[in-house]
């Protein structure tokens, strides 16, 4: 009987393709450091980083949330946030880089000068470059990682740690070239502004996660337009409304934030509604078919039904005289692998795979599981 978590970590294909990325993001974000610290030096550095670093506390708290119901392993968060802290930020600013010349160059003749450019860049070359980078990276962990992106939430949450790794290192540049006024700019950047880059890019993974029950996984492609479209909408306005005629500084903040955090309030209880209730109704199927009970569909349905069933597993095993973590690990296991079955038979009833060799083979595996593990259950 398997009692460690069974999505703590990746196996197989999965690991090794998640090694050989998250290289690369390690890599490109250690390119990243030299041109950093050589702004205002070490010490400077350090302090923009303890800065950085606190946006990405209060962004990874609030995914943990929204991901717990149905959580997915650490070494995807690690991926998806260092992917968007290395790897984006240095395709993003190649691309700027260019884009930023190139309209310069264009817009000259027609007596745009520096300022005028610059406007025009901020507020369409880089939301265009930028979330067109980041979706990629949402775009790979759906391809390359397909059995861990089960839908929408799992779109939001990668999103948002891919676009909060991005902020990171970008938030630093800032901090750094205007280090003499780092409050202030950390005040802008994060307390008058604390979604940004993470909501954007966690609205595309939203869209993409759409098509993660689909048979194919080319499905993702209509989805990438309305995904691009709200992301790069958001950040244009967030770069330029504030240059708007009568816009103020309060009302910029409010329409900034406001409006962004409803949205994603209401795409996250969607989500999860959408998904807890496709789980739902698969393991009742299995329910009625006698593999167990519907009080255990309604437990592993509920964050607080399954920690009282943590607390009785644990309860019961020190009356036995046995290791209560054991009791705990159990019952976490066995929740698990119902959210795991449910979680595939949702996906193959809309993938119309149910009766497939392969969906078949892993149902038999995941019941087998289930039973073992209600059996010992049962018997303490």
């Amino acid at each position: 009987m398997r009692l460690q978590n069974r999505k703590s970590k990746l196996s197989g294909g999965s690991a090794v393709v998640w090694q050989m990325l998250i290289i690369i993001a390690v890599v490109s974000f250690l390119e990243i450091i030299p041109a950093l610290v050589q702004i205002k030096g070490p010490q400077a550095a350090f302090v923009a980083l303890g800065y950085a670093i606190i946006p990405v506390v209060v962004i990874v708290f609030f995914v943990r949330l929204i991901d717990r119901w149905e959580p997915e392993p650490p070494a995807m968060y690690y991926l998806a946030f260092l992917w968007g802290a290395g790897t984006s930020v240095i395709a993003a600013s190649q691309i700027n880089g260019l884009t930023s010349d190139l309209l310069y160059l264009q817009l000259l003749p027609w007596n745009c000068d520096a300022a005028c450019s610059d406007r025009l860049f901020n507020a369409y070359g880089a939301p265009i470059a930028e979330e067109l980078i980041k979706g990629l990276g949402i775009l790979l962990i759906f391809f390359a990682f397909n059995k861990y992106f089960d839908g929408p939430i799992d779109g939001i949450v990668y999103g948002a740690l891919i676009g909060s790794g991005f902020a990171f290192t970008e938030n630093i540049l800032y901090f750094l070239n205007d280090y003499d006024a780092i409050f202030l700019v950390f005040q802008i950047r994060f307390l008058d502004g604390p979604l940004n880059h993470e909501a954007w890019s966690a609205v595309f993974g939203f869209f993409l996660g759409f098509a993660a029950n689909k048979r194919s996984r080319w499905a993702v492609i209509p989805w990438l337009i309305p995904a691009f479209a709200f992301s790069a909408l958001g950040h244009w306005f967030n770069n330029d409304a504030l240059r708007w005629s009568g816009m103020t500084y309060e009302r910029y903040v409010f329409l900034n934030n406001v409006p962004l955090c409803i949205v994603l309030l209401a795409i996250v209880i969607y989500a999860r509604y959408q998904e807890r209730s496709a789980v739902r109704g698969a393991l009742t199927e299995y329910a009625q078919a006698g593999w167990f009970s519907m009080s255990d569909v309604r437990m592993v349905c509920s964050i607080n039904l399954r920690k009282g069933a943590v607390e009785w597993a644990t309860e019961r095993f020190i009356l036995h005289g046995a290791v209560p973590e054991a009791g705990a690990k159990l019952m976490q296991n066995y929740q698990e692998t119902l959210l795991s079955l449910g979680l595939l038979r949702a996906r193959a009833k809309k993938r119309k795979m149910v009766q497939t060799a392969a969906n078949r083979a892993a149902e038999r595996d995941l019941l087998g599981e289930v039973t073992a593990m209600r059996t010992a259950l049962s018997q303490i």
